[in-house]
């Protein structure tokens, strides 16, 4: 491949550096990151060896709150006002616990608005080529697409909220987009380990699992079952049945 044809190729990958790269410096010092929070503060929990508070008590009905003593610790951290409960699979928590330990919630969160930055622009770029597969001789036009998603996006007050709060939910979207064109792409594998990943992360792409079998990609689904259920397996050793009934 000629340089000019692999940068035209990955143009949007370094656009997406780029801009992960800036906003982290921009805008992650100044960003709530509420929800990013409530991965933090669960994390710390199980590096503290108190696993039973990454999630509130049972109760009939679930409600937005986490455990009482958040809302000291976040105080003590600075973060004032509204606490975010975790809402993720304890594997998550087990993940975050060496991460608390080795850096900063400061330090991590502008990392993780400029991975989120990136997810944003790889998701973007993952449905323009879903949408207009190189398959059948179509080129995205980036030129338009990218500026009129962003703008979009950036204008909605749902895009704002799930940027600016550290929302997990934006890599989630990015890894089932990307499965989703990888496998339209011939690329199977990357497909089945981004979507059993986001399967993992948050269940609610479970359903797109349908799709694939409705259009005759068993493999694809049956792989990405498979791999999220080990996911979900080492989960289960690492935090043991009691946390994932509170879950």
């Amino acid at each position: 491949m000629k340089p000019a044809e692999f940068l035209k190729d990955h143009a949007i990958a370094y656009f997406a550096l780029v801009a992960a790269l800036l906003g982290a410096a921009l805008f992650g010092p100044i960003a709530p990151s509420r929800d990013l929070l409530a991965l933090w503060l669960a994390g710390e929990a199980v590096a503290n060896g108190l696993p039973e508070q990454i999630y509130p008590p049972a109760a009939e009905l679930f409600i937005m709150q986490p455990p009482e003593g958040w809302y000291l610790h976040a105080a003590e951290m600075g973060w004032a006002g509204e606490v975010f409960p975790f809402i993720y699979p304890p594997i998550w928590a087990w993940v975050m616990a060496p991460v608390t330990e080795l850096f900063s919630f400061q330090g991590f969160s502008r990392f993780m608005f400029g991975v989120n930055t990136a997810a944003l622009i790889g998701l973007i770029g993952a449905a323009a080529r879903l949408a207009f597969p190189a398959s059948a001789g179509h080129r995205p036009r980036w030129l338009f697409w990218l500026p009129v998603a962003l703008l979009v996006y950036y204008f909605s007050r749902a895009g704002l909220v799930s940027l600016f709060q550290g929302q997990p939910q934006i890599v989630v979207a990015f890894l089932t987009v990307y499965a989703l064109e990888r496998v339209q792409a011939g690329h199977p594998l990357r497909g089945w380990v981004a979507m059993g990943l986001a399967i993992a992360l948050k269940l609610s792409p479970l359903p797109l699992l349908v799709l694939w079998l409705a259009v005759g990609e068993r493999r694809a689904a049956l792989t990405a079952l498979v791999f999220a259920s080990a996911l979900g397996l080492l989960s289960l050793v690492l935090a043991g049945w009691p946390i994932h009934a509170r879950f």
